[in-house]
């Protein structure tokens, strides 16, 4: 990004558009040579929110944020009606952090009342996060085709905590031929531990306490993989090829199973911890579950209940 275009956005205002009419016309008045950075939210914005901000911020000549509480990607009994929404505190937020527009959609626009057509990802139903919430991919493939079809960003901007939704978006970029950068970054996490959401908010202060056990279990998991990984190159050097070269290190491998076993004791340890919905293990680039876990690493994923919030986090398994 140019300093001049870095400078001009600290001087302007946020613009907010709540119809796809003003972000549309301002799109299309942007300059082809400037490039967009776009982060799509719910809102209830936290430093992981944020820390997509700052990288869109630093990377592009204008930056777009959305706020729009998807209706289609909650299922029956979900925490629809009492998602946090704080438009008048996450404008500000969004405004500090150099947003340039931010757009902040209505049900009603995003989903008129004849409304039919709807993106749905084969197979995403059948991973664990599918099946605890059906339908979940089906309305957060739409929405994403539909905002990125309106903002038309030039990278985007999500966070690995949610690891199926962004295989997912990497999937749907694909396979649509949509020209945009899908950019994944790390998992902002409390001092503590425990995964920046929104839905940390409901926690107890008691369950607040004691949530950092889920981070902990998937902790304990990857430090089983590289105490495993270390032991097979500290035996491999000890042998010796018929040029007394040291070999390159034997191949090992761990059953999924035995890191699903060690997340779930950790969890199980914790009295709070009401609902293990499932552990999965899996391949790191299309959230398939796979039975071993060699150098090619893996992602292992949960969902659990502490208290009656429910909490997702994942760690990614990878060598070096």
């Amino acid at each position: 990004m140019s300093a001049a275009a870095a400078t001009t956005a600290k001087q302007l205002l946020m613009t907010v558009h709540e119809s796809i009419k003003s972000i549309r016309s301002m799109r299309k008045k942007l300059p082809s040579s400037l490039s967009v950075g776009y982060v799509p939210t719910m809102g209830a914005l936290h430093d992981g929110h944020l820390s997509l901000v700052k990288e869109a911020r630093s990377k592009n000549d204008v930056v777009i944020a959305s706020i729009f509480v998807n209706p289609t990607q909650f299922g029956k009994g979900e925490d629809l009606d009492k998602y946090p929404r704080q438009m008048e505190q996450d404008s500000k937020l969004l405004q500090e952090f150099g947003v340039d527009h931010l757009f902040a959609p209505n049900k009603e626009l995003m989903y008129g009342k004849n409304h039919m057509t709807f993106v749905d990802p084969i197979g995403f139903d059948d991973i664990p996060e599918g099946v605890s919430r059906p339908g979940h991919f089906r309305g957060v493939a739409t929405v994403v085709t539909k905002l990125f079809n309106i903002v038309q960003p030039t990278n985007a901007y999500f966070g690995q905590k949610d690891a199926a939704q962004c295989t997912l978006i990497r999937r749907i970029v694909d396979d649509l031929n949509m020209d945009v950068n899908v950019q994944v970054l790390d998992t902002i996490r409390e001092t503590d531990g425990l995964a920046m959401s929104s839905r940390n908010a409901y926690l107890t202060p008691k369950e607040r306490m004691i949530s950092p056990v889920v981070y902990k279990s998937l902790c304990a998991a990857k430090n089983f993989y590289h105490m495993i990984f270390l032991g097979s190159v500290s035996s491999s050097m000890e042998e010796e090829d018929d040029d007394g070269k040291e070999t390159e290190g034997k191949e090992f491998s761990i059953p999924s199973n035995t890191l699903r076993d060690i997340v779930e004791e950790v969890l199980r340890s914790e009295p709070l911890v009401t609902d293990i919905q499932y552990v999965s293990v899996d391949d790191r680039e299309t959230m398939r579950p796979i039975d071993v876990v060699g150098k090619d690493g893996a992602v292992i994923s949960l969902a659990c209940k502490v208290g009656s919030v429910r909490l997702i986090d994942n760690i990614v398994l990878k060598i070096g």
